[in-house]
């Protein structure tokens, strides 16, 4: 029986070029609701809330040339070829986020030819399916994804943070079965990180343009003793039952990215410095058209200690802040990211 290898070398080439540049795995519909899906807990994160909302398949598929290269010497040597054909050399990678209900993020790597830590673009495509629903018994207003107050930040950013995080330390690798909370690290480090919010096919379904502070009272739950009956009647009289407008999460969490990037050095350090240590910029399109474009290599050039002088420990404060901006410019220089000039 002939074998792959018996092949000539030119239709070998072909179809590695195609399998390492086309294959893509299932995107999950809302008719996948009962699929086994699981948090991945096998590093340890900064995110302290609703990280248990990011759920992922139970197996996740391996990067398309890590079997291709693990067959044999022969054909490990012609996926290294064809990777290299590849315009970005296989150093791409697409992420699929479907939105869930606004209850949960169901993360799924459709596409990845290479198992490396530096990759030129990572492609994020969220999608918005279904609405808020099920209060049943054990209803509490105040854990909706929606809550939030005394000017913080809403729920929403605390599952779309823990997802980012988890790939720039773990990379699209993982198999929630069988892992346990470990310090894992391969400091992934991506050049263009693109998030795409994309409208659904049946535009009907989405708030009107006009009704998005109706749409948000709806869901402004959190400080209200709301019994579940009066939850729904909340949402069935404020057209609640519509889907969240994608350039309103867009725009919220793009906001939500700057404020860690620029804020004290409490946020920035510990949060917004793994964004400045691995990422070079990140655009925020909405259908594919990009709204908003965080280049971090500018931003960590002009950023300064935020915080009050007259404060007995600003000096100490300055001092961590200033070792830690230095460090993180020598990072982003060891990268090759671009930005970081001082």
């Amino acid at each position: 029986m002939a074998s792959f290898l018996d092949l000539p070398r030119e239709i070998r080439d072909d179809i590695l070029h195609r399998a390492l540049l086309l294959s893509e795995n299932p995107i999950p519909t809302e008719r996948d609701k009962e699929t086994n899906r699981i948090p991945i807990i096998d590093i340890n994160v900064c995110c302290w809330k609703l990280k248990d909302r990011v759920l992922y398949e139970l197996r996740i598929s391996q990067p398309t040339a890590t079997a291709l290269m693990l067959a044999n010497r022969q054909l490990r040597k012609e996926t290294q070829d064809a990777l290299k054909r590849l315009p970005d050399q296989g150093r791409r990678c697409k992420v699929d986020i479907m939105f869930l209900e606004e209850r949960e993020l169901w993360v799924t790597f459709t596409h990845a030819a290479l198992c490396c830590t530096t990759l030129d673009q990572v492609d994020v495509t969220i999608r918005l399916v279904g609405t808020m629903r099920g209060f049943g018994a054990g209803f509490s207003p105040e854990e909706t994804i929606w809550a939030g107050g005394d000017r913080g930040s809403l729920a929403v950013t605390f599952p779309f943070y823990s997802a980012l995080e988890r790939f720039l330390k773990a990379g699209p690798v993982g198999s929630p079965a069988t892992a346990e909370r470990n310090d894992i690290d391969r400091h992934m480090v991506v050049k263009h990180l693109v998030l795409n919010f994309v409208s659904p096919a049946d535009r009907s379904l989405l708030a009107g343009p006009d009704e998005r502070m109706r749409w948000r009272h709806a869901r402004k739950l959190g400080g209200a003793a709301l019994t579940p009956a009066i939850a729904r009647a909340v949402l069935a009289a404020e057209r609640g039952g519509r889907l969240v407008r994608p350039e309103w999460l867009a725009r919220y969490l793009a906001g939500y990215l700057r404020l860690m990037i620029d804020s004290t050095p409490a946020t920035v350090m510990p949060h917004g410095g793994l964004l400045y240590e691995r990422v070079g910029a990140v655009s925020v399109q909405v259908d594919g058209e990009t709204i908003d474009k965080i280049d971090l290599g500018a931003t960590i050039d002009g950023l300064r200690c935020r915080y009050f002088a007259r404060l007995p420990d600003y000096e100490e404060v300055k001092g961590r802040f200033g070792e830690w901006h230095e460090s993180t410019l020598a990072k982003r220089r060891a990268s090759g990211l671009w930005g970081g000039s001082r």
